[in-house]
């Protein structure tokens, strides 16, 4: 697949794809020396559904594609796309495009919601929410400027002397991408304190914690500040699921990391 929108050329592109296949040769999640940055390769197609929790990361494909499941929503994401879940988020997904000859692909990279902050300071950013509710994972395409900060923090591995000098440079660089990209309204809403995003993002946290324990429906609006119909209306709105349906799907996925 040639990938022509955003004005991308071409041997960027194939670039990234030669640094991933010089860190990430065989199938399998690998963690790198950069504490944020994952890799993950997948070259057969008779592999289960995985049951998994996104914590808050951007994913960009390379090569191949794959569904992912937010409660009855299906994200299709392939080469040139990437997708962001902005909080923590239990999904199912299943690689449906890969091969040996053209593995998938994925760049995974973990998102600090007060390094973006910070970010979003430096960069003088609207430090402000128009207070809308929005689900907390999308799919987007690429651009050139997010692509090449992708390609600049990957290849540091191939400089392990330089990586504790320039991973954060590089990777506060992807983040402002993010932030000022298409979607990045989204991504600013989670990082900025007091927000509705932002303080749903924190039962999430609370409940990804706590999933064995009773739902405490009370305590949540009070950390969210909201009203019991309020809190459900942004809940869902973010997560696609009710509080109890998230915390089914959280222990599921812990109960699947026992059998």
């Amino acid at each position: 697949m040639t990938i022509t929108a955003h004005a991308i050329d071409q041997s960027t592109f194939n670039a990234l794809i030669n640094a991933f296949e010089r860190q990430a040769k065989v199938d399998g999640t690998h963690a790198t020396k950069i504490p944020a940055l994952g890799l993950i390769r997948v070259s057969e197609l008779n592999l289960p559904i995985t049951h998994s929790l996104f914590k808050p990361c951007a994913c960009i494909i390379l090569q191949g594609r794959k569904d992912v499941f937010l409660s009855e929503n299906c994200f299709t994401y392939a080469q040139g796309d990437y997708l962001v879940s902005s909080v923590h988020l239990p999904v199912k997904g299943l690689v449906v495009e890969a091969s040996k000859n053209n593995p998938y692909m994925c760049i995974q990279i973990e998102l600090n919601s007060d390094v973006m902050y910070e970010v979003m300071k430096s960069a003088e950013l609207p430090l402000s929410s128009d207070e809308k509710t929005t689900r907390g994972l999308f799919v987007e395409k690429i651009d050139l400027a997010l692509l090449e900060s992708v390609t600049r923090l990957i290849n540091l591995l191939d400089s392990p002397k330089d990586i504790a000098g320039l991973s954060g440079l590089f990777l506060r660089e992807v983040y402002y991408r993010l932030l000022t990209g298409t979607q990045g309204q989204v991504v600013r809403a989670v990082a900025l304190t007091g927000s509705k995003m932002q303080r749903i993002s924190q039962v999430l946290q609370l409940m990804n914690k706590e999933f064995d324990k009773p739902l405490q429906i009370a305590d949540f609006c009070k950390i969210a500040g909201m009203s019991t119909a309020s809190f459900h209306q942004h809940f869902k709105a973010m997560t696609s699921m009710t509080p109890i349906q998230y915390q089914k799907q959280l222990r599921l996925i812990e109960a699947r990391k026992i059998c």
